[in-house]
């Protein structure tokens, strides 16, 4: 029900004009390999990203109080964030975390 009119493809604001608030979060979750003399760095990140969608939203009281749910991110809008200065990018894991609004 929540995905059926939904695109992945549209910004997930109503009115065109509005700039998509997006919070950006990077943890390092563990340094893999440090190569000092040539300034490289090995690590696994957790990278969390948040943001309204206003396309995506629910009355929790309609569905037992659930107010969060977890969805897969090829149909849902994400926004494109990389990375300058990379080597190369061994390996992405994304899950989505929705909350109603």
């Amino acid at each position: 029900e929540l995905f059926d009119s939904y695109t992945p493809y549209t910004r997930p604001v109503l009115d065109e004009e509005t700039a998509v608030q997006l919070t950006v979060d990077i943890a390092l979750r563990q340094i893999i390999e440090l190569d000092e003399k040539n300034q490289h760095i090995k690590c696994t990140l957790w990278v969390r990203k948040y943001w309204k969608d206003e396309y995506l939203g629910w009355d929790p009281n309609d569905y037992g109080a659930l107010d969060v749910i977890n969805a897969d991110t090829t149909k849902i809008w994400v926004p494109d964030i990389l990375f300058y200065n990379t080597i190369d990018v061994l390996e992405t894991t994304t899950t989505a975390e929705i909350t109603s609004h």
